[in-house]
């Protein structure tokens, strides 16, 4: 079973968005904040831009040209009691993956000085 099917077993699949890449370099970029959650997490080929400007984004270098799949979770697809959990943007792994194979969790911070108090108080409560 791919990894791509155990996390819909687990998660809402229809909330959920899986895309696959084997550039060099892609992008992860959350635009949810800059466009009023019009647009949220984005797998780009490019440098992210919204209005001429670049988005800071993460950077993922792929060497080997690897096939990796992107999940990014949209709202609700964690769901416990009928309440959307909290949880990270999206986890990536090898579209062809073994038991072996590893996955990363992606969280994506923006560093403004009105949310690292927020965070600091979150990290400490758990």
């Amino acid at each position: 079973m791919t990894m791509r099917s155990k996390i819909e077993r687990k998660l809402r699949a229809d909330k959920l968005k899986h895309v696959d890449r084997s550039n060099e370099r892609f992008y992860i970029a959350d635009y949810t904040e800059r466009t009023k959650s019009k647009r949220g997490v984005e797998i780009v080929n490019e440098t992210p831009m919204l209005n001429g400007e670049k988005i800071p984004a993460l950077v993922i270098e792929n060497k080997n040209k690897l096939g990796i799949t992107t999940t990014v979770f949209g709202n609700q697809s964690i769901v416990e009691d009928g309440k959307d959990l909290s949880h990270c943007e999206c986890v990536f792994y090898l579209i062809e993956n073994t038991p072996e194979t590893a996955v990363a969790f992606v969280e994506i911070k923006d560093c403004k000085p009105k949310n690292i108090g927020v965070w600091i108080k979150k990290d400490q409560s758990n």
